[in-house]
C-alpha cells in the first residue's frame, strides 16, 4: 500500500478489502498470519474479533465472514445450510479438503459453480452480516476521504 502511494501519488476511489475466513483465534491460519506480519495497534485484533472488520491502513481494510454455528473459528462454507452444504452433484458429496478421492466428492470450485447456477435457490442469510459490513466499509471510506 505504501509503494502503490509513491508510486500513484493518488488517494484510492474504493477501498481494498481483504476477505477471510474467521480463524482469528489459530495462529496457524491466514488471517492470523496477516494480522501477525503487519503489526497493527495492540487493539486490533480485539477489534477484528468483535466487528470481524478493520482498516488496516489508508484504504486497504480486512474483512472475516461472521462466525455461525457456534463455532470458534469459521470458514466461509460454513454459511450456507445444510441443505445446500449436503447437495450431491452426480451422486458425489461436496468436500472442502483439498486432496479429494474425486469418484466420491466434489470440491470447492464445482461447488461455486453450483452456487453460482443455483444462487436464486440458496438461502444466503448467514452472509448478512458480513455483507453489511462490507456496505459498511465502503461507505465509511467513501465518507472519510
Amino acid at each position: 500500500l505504501k509503494t502503490f502511494k509513491i508510486l500513484t501519488k493518488q488517494i484510492a476511489s474504493n477501498p481494498t478489502i481483504l476477505i477471510f475466513d474467521n480463524e482469528i483465534s489459530n495462529s496457524d491460519k491466514p488471517v492470523s498470519k496477516i494480522i501477525k506480519e503487519i503489526k497493527p495497534k495492540e487493539d486490533s485484533r480485539v477489534i477484528l474479533t468483535e466487528k470481524s472488520y478493520l482498516n488496516l491502513e489508508g484504504s486497504l481494510y480486512l474483512l472475516m465472514n461472521p462466525l455461525v454455528k457456534n463455532k470458534k473459528e469459521c470458514e466461509i462454507e460454513d454459511l450456507f445450510d445444510e441443505a445446500t452444504l449436503n447437495h450431491k452433484i452426480n451422486g458425489k458429496k461436496f468436500s472442502r479438503e483439498k486432496n479429494i478421492d474425486l469418484n466420491k466428492y466434489y470440491g470447492k470450485e464445482r461447488f461455486s459453480n453450483f452456487i453460482y447456477n443455483e444462487y436464486r435457490e440458496i438461502d444466503f442469510s448467514n452472509f448478512k452480516p458480513m455483507l453489511e459490513n462490507l456496505d459498511f466499509i465502503i461507505e465509511n471510506y467513501k465518507n472519510e476521504k
